[in-house]
């Protein structure tokens, strides 16, 4: 609303309408109708001496986040309530763990109510008394139970249920009849309707999505007014309940029709009379949530077909024509798919698009049985001549008819934008008359016997052609493609040899050509000079790129894998190239004439082993960014002064590069990159790169002295490591401008700089540099804001003089001399201080510690004995201490405030400051000096009146914990170490649980299917080494989005993995005897899913050390860039089943090293060899009209390396 009209509204509303914000509460105008309140419980108090007996509307407001602790003081809130006697709306959040009281009844006249609360468990029945209410919404995750007479609401229309635990309504809400909207959509525990529910013949909407299948009641076809029909149900036998759902709207999917034991059943539902549906999903198959084409919840109705007792349901051709005949929609339709289906033809009604003239998606899948669709599309429509324009279909999609030879009448959808044909085969040709002029999009995969694609050249809209294995296509089209095509990706055709006609097709910008082995030249006539991308991947018998340099629009040329490729003239590329990248190419010696390409921008030449010489005559001038990487025998870089451009420099593994260059680097270079040289001596001239701002050296084993002072003093950024016979960076103090310094892994480092450290250094890093004995001028370094410092046994600092009093944050590790902190109380701006194996630290007196430290962490260090001033810490916020086993707090030592974050880790001295405490985050362990028994027993103690606790983590005291605390607020829970775990069913009670890690616990070997909270969405077993059977909830389907599974080497299957419908990372490694079909994997529901799918023995890249060191991923690093990725490892017997299942799914990108008979296009890409990671999206992947352009760009970083 804009400020104007919100203005406006208040003006005339006067004193009708008003809003309280936070505490703040002035004098309370009279006649006010209609109250906000966004503060907290105070108001509530300070309200009920006001007078609001002409209140009629009271909201508490949701947007506040205190707004949960607005009720807290249940004593206020029934008084309030009398005094509002003539509300008529009114919504609140209840914080409170007691319960609602039962003056609400005194509300006669509410008519609408919304309830929020994560701890009401019942609602009492005094709710039952409001018989004007129209409107219920009950927003609590923890109700279990609803009142008996809930039916007295005679009125009421609109009613919203949201909870975990409901596993049935009551009898009486059958007696609503009144009742239009029963929305049940988050009930997952929900396990049948009432029986009764016919009689409410008002109801339009019903939702149930969330519950499990459910079987639906006879009485549901007595509500003739029924619009919409959410969720899953399942009928036993035969559909026949839909006969007299006439008034059905939207979307309806019926699988298991193999099983209806009638089709006369089929014939009497009369689904062409159900004229408002728009889309139908018939599924042969009873489980089609293992279909990625099946779309879960987005799907509104699903009936669920299975077989009733002692009944058999022959397999008959004939039978399943005649049940297809029946199920004839209505004409109106929009999508139709069909699954499974084992007739050999279609009926007429299939193909009879006249009749259809709203229809635009058609999908046929697994239809093993047809072999032609003369009678689907050519019989049918062959009749209609100049009628079917009128035809709406725009779509068609087949997959998975391996007897298919030929499809017909095409030409004649002339709406038709996009063709998809999948593993098909025994297909020889798309259409004998045409492809429709209108076509802009054509996707064709796994069709082995498909030779040619004929009849393209007339399609004037056609944008994007994709061809994936099809190994015996050796012509694309005998007259040629169509002139308009945009986007061109070719993969695995074995026969192709070349591309004739190419440079037609004057809008061509895109093309991709992988894995073509018989490839030998592009094309005779030369490729289309407004080509702006080329990629070109693993084309075996490629020798030469010709005409090339008539590509005057080319942008990016990518060549990865040509080992015949001998040599890549500049001089044939267009001047207009601006990125190009060269990997893998065994015999290319040199890269000629490169000073031609006036717009080159950006230059990658990667495992290039034969390559000596880039360039005799040099690189282009406007080179911005130059990475070179495993070139063997590459030995200088010549002429790199002349790149004026060049912002950014990169060079790794090549062994026998002597020296950068003689006549030294370009002016401008920002960015210097060096690793693994191990030739290199020196580096000279760097004292003319004026612009120089990082510079970064690892692994240059004979690089003895870096003179600083040949540096540029503008360098903001120095990062050295692993230079074993680095002794010294003399001349540092002449760095003004550093900021961040790094040193790592340089064992004869001596001394950094006699003169001193730069007064302008802001981050100083070291670490494992054995022979430093002093850091001289620390207290100089005015600006310094962090300091780490690792394992340098010799170094001796942390006197009260040397420390820099800005220091905000302090890292010290493996620090044999350190025995006190004398120089930390100084640091006035300490905001975290670290210390991490210091065996020689006794002591941490009340003086040590700076009152305004935020992040306290202290581990492994044995002889530390106390730790006072603790009561001083007030802006403490997270506070961590393991494996101290000698230190001790007294009790008096409180903490002023409760930090966020705690955890105290083998600490037996802290049981007694513990239990004081009451530490809202614990993680308790019993330590090798404690029994289990004392350990657990003692450290509870005191705590078993905290039921709320956002993380919990403890170790061998599993059984213990289960006798001695119930929690029903949990969060987060890791479990480690326990030996014995004799049941985890009490975890269902605990419904707030979302994240649960349970490692190293040998003792399990089955986890049952209702061991787990559906609350949950995120679970990571790891080496549990007797784990057998691990059985996922179908009420976790919904809720679950990451799981993993480590190191269970015993684990031989995870039931339930397919009906985990949203899963955002699926990791399973190191479980060698778990057996996977198809069956057994999670949907692959894209385009809503995005995943990247990962299989070999052990997840390793390739290790290149700036990877390494650089973008180190972990497994929530890993969520978060790869974007809903599932990464499969360590897989011996399960390999072909995944083969299967991705080329099932139509969702796999099969690298080298696995079977090619299956493929696809999509971000789902599979790799076996170690040796091999992910290969590079193809560019003209964006444009796959499949996918959005979001994802993609989301998926590109781990498509580079």
């Amino acid at each position: 609303m804009h400020d104007m009209i919100h203005d406006l509204a208040k003006l005339i509303a006067g004193n009708e309408c008003y809003t309280i914000v936070d505490n703040w509460l002035s004098c309370f105008p009279d006649g006010v109708r209609h109250l906000c309140i966004q503060g907290q419980e105070e108001l509530v108090k300070s309200l009920c001496s006001q007078n609001l007996r002409a209140l009629r509307t009271f909201l508490l407001s949701a947007q506040c986040g205190c707004v949960y602790n607005m009720i807290k003081e249940v004593t206020h809130f029934p008084l309030l309530l009398l005094r509002t006697e003539c509300l008529r709306t009114l919504k609140f959040v209840w914080k409170s763990e007691d319960e609602l009281p039962d003056s609400i009844s005194n509300l006669k006249h509410l008519r609408y109510l919304h309830i929020t609360s994560k701890f009401v468990k019942r609602l009492p029945e005094s709710v039952c008394l409001l018989y004007h209410l129209q409107t219920l919404i009950l927003d609590c995750d923890g109700l279990a139970k609803l009142p008996d007479g809930l039916g007295n609401l005679i009125n009421l229309r609109y009613f919203k249920l949201q909870t975990y635990w409901i596993k049935r309504l009551p009898e009486s809400v059958c007696q609503l009849s009144n009742l239009q909207t029963l929305d049940l959509h988050w009930c997952k525990q929900l396990k049948e309707l009432p029986s009764g529910i016919g009689s409410l013949t008002n109801l339009r909407y019903l939702d149930t999505v969330r519950a499990q299948s459910l079987c639906l009641p006879a009485g549901i076809k007595k509500l003739t007014n029924l619009q919409r029909l959410h969720g899953c149900y399942e009928v036993q036998g035969g559909i026949g309940v839909l006969k007299d759902l006439v008034n059905l709207q939207g979307d309806l999917c019926i699988s298991g029709l193999r099983n209806l034991v009638s089709i006369g059943d089929a014939k009497d539902v009369g689904l062409k009379y159900k004229h408002k549906l728009e889309q139908l999903y018939l599924f042969w198959d009873a489980n089609c949530e293992n279909d990625w084409h099946y779309e879960g919840d987005n799907i509104g109705l699903h009936l669920k077909v299975f077989l009733e007792e002692n009944k058999d349901v022959p397999a008959d051709e004939k039978r399943e024509e005649a049940l297809l005949e029946y199920l004839q929609p209505p004409t109106n339709l929009k999508k139709l798919l069909i699954s499974g289906y084992g007739g050999s033809k279609f009926p007429e009604w299939v193909g009879n698009l006249l009749s259809f003239a709203s229809l635009k998606d058609i999908v046929i899948i697994d239809c093993e049985k047809i072999r032609s669709l003369p009678l689907y599309i050519h019989d049918s429509l062959g009749k209609l001549d100049a009628s079917i324009s009128k035809s709406m279909l725009e779509r068609v999609s087949i997959y998975g008819c391996p007897k298919l030879t030929s499809i017909g009448g095409l030409h004649n959808l002339h709406s038709l934008k996009q063709l998809k044909i999948s593993v098909c085969p025994q297909l020889l040709i798309l259409s004998e008359e045409g492809l429709p002029s209108k076509l802009q999009k054509l996707h064709n995969e796994e069709c082995q016997w498909l030779t040619s694609l004929s009849g393209m050249q007339n399609l004037t809209s056609f944008g994007a052609l994709n061809i994936y294995n099809c190994l015996q296509l050796w012509l694309l089209s005998e007259q040629g493609l169509p002139f308009k095509l945009q986007y061109l990706h070719i993969e695995e055709c074995q026969q192709l040899t070349s591309l004739p006609g190419m440079q037609h097709l004057a809008s061509l910008r895109a093309l991709t050509i992988t894995k073509c082995p018989q490839l030998r030249l592009l094309s005779e006539e030369g490729l289309p000079s407004k080509l702006e991308s080329l990629h070109i991947e693993k084309c075996q018998q490629l020798t030469l790129l010709s005409g090339m340099q008539n590509l005057t629009s080319l942008r990016a040329l990518t060549i990865k894998n040509c080992p015949q490729l001998r040599l890549l003239s500049g001089e044939e590329l267009p001047s207009s190239l601006q990125d190009l990248h060269i990997e893998e190419c065994q015999q290319l010696m040199s890269l000629q004439g490169m000073q031609n390409l006036a717009s080159l921008e950006l230059l990658t030449i990667t495992n290039c082993p034969q390559l000596q010489l880039l360039s005799e005559e040099g690189l282009p001038s406007k080179l911005q960014y130059l990475y070179i990487e495993e070139c063997q025998q590459l030995t200088s870089l010549s002429g790199m002064q002349n790149l004026t451009s060049l912002g950014k420099l990169t060079i790794r593994n090549c062994p026998q590069l002597l020296l950068l260059s003689e006549e030294g680097l370009p002016s401008k270079l920002e960015k210097l990159y060096i690793e693994k040289c191990q030739q290199l001596t020196s580096l000279s001239g760097m004292q003319n790169l004026t612009s120089l701002i990082a510079l970064t050296i690892k692994s240059c084993p004979k690089l003895r002295l870096l003179s600083v002072e040949d540096l540029p003093s503008i360098l903001q950024d120095l990062h050295i490591e692993e230079c074993q016979q680095l002794i010294s960076l003399p001349g540092m103090q002449n760095l003004t401008s550093l900021g961040e310094l790094t040193i790592i892994n340089c064992p004869q480092l001596q001394l950094l700089s006699e003169e001193g450290l730069p007064t302008n250094l802001q981050d100083l890093h070291i670490e494992e540099c054995q022979q430093l004995i002093s850091l001289q001028g620390m207290q100089n370094l005015t600006s310094l804001e962090a300091l780490t410092i690792i394992n340098c046994p010799q170094l001796w600092l942390l006197s009260k003089e040397e420390l820099p009093s800005k220091l905000q944050y302090l890292y010290i590790a493996d620090y044999q001399q350190l025995t006190s902190l004398s120089g930390v109380q100084n640091l006035a701006s300490l905001r975290a201080l670290t210390i991490t194996n210091c065996p020689q630290l006794r002591l941490l007196s009340e003086e040590e510690l700076p009152f305004k430290l935020q992040r306290l962490f202290i581990e492994k260090c044995q002889q530390l004995t106390s730790l006072s001033g603790m009561q001083n810490l007030t802006s403490l916020d997270a506070l961590t201490i393991q494996n101290c086993p000698k230190l001790q707090i007294i009790a008096e030592e409180q903490l002023s405030s409760m930090p966020k974050y705690v955890d105290i880790i083998d600490c037996p001295g802290l049981v007694k400051w513990c239990e004081v405490q009451k530490i809202n985050c614990i993680q308790v362990v019993s330590g090798n000096k404690l029994t289990i028994s004392n350990s657990w027993g003692k450290i509870m103690h005191g705590f078993d009146d905290l039921t709320s606790i956002e993380h919990l983590c403890f170790s061998n005291s599993w059984k213990l914990f289960l006798e001695t605390i119930s929690i029903s607020i949990l969060e987060e829970l890791t479990i480690w170490g326990c030996t014995h775990v004799p049941s985890i069913r009490c975890l269902p009670e605990v419904t707030s649980l979302r994240s649960m890690v349970i490692k190293d616990c040998p003792g399990i070997q089955h986890m049952a299917d209702q061991a787990l909270p559906c609350t949950l969405d995120s679970l990571v077993v790891d080496s549990c080494e007797d784990l057998r059977c691990l059985q996922l909830a179908l009420q976790n389907r919904d809720a679950l989005k990451e799981l993993q599974i480590v190191n269970c080497p015993k684990l031989t299957m995870v039931e339930g993995l397919n009906c985990i419908f949203f899963l955002r990372l699926l990791r399973i490694e190191q479980c060698p005897k778990i057996q996977l079909s198809p069956a057994d994997l999670p949907p692959f529901n894209f385009p809503r899913v995005k995943i990247a799918l990962v299989l070999q023995e052990k997840f390793n890249p390739p290790q290149s050390e700036e990877a390494e060191n650089r973008e180190t991923i972990d497994d929530k690093t890993l969520e978060k860039r790869v974007m809903r990725c599932v990464v499969i490892e360590h897989f011996n017997n399960a390999v072909s089943p995944i083969l299967n299942a991705a080329s099932d799914c139509n969702t796999g990108q099969i690298l080298e090293g696995l079977p090619s008979s299956s493929t696809s296009q999509s971000l789902v890409q599979i790799v076996a060899e170690p040796s091999t990671w992910i290969s590079m999206l193809p560019i003209e992947s964006i444009f796959n009209y499949f996918w959005p352009v979001e994802s993609i760009f989301n998926y590109f970083y781990l498509s580079q390396k």
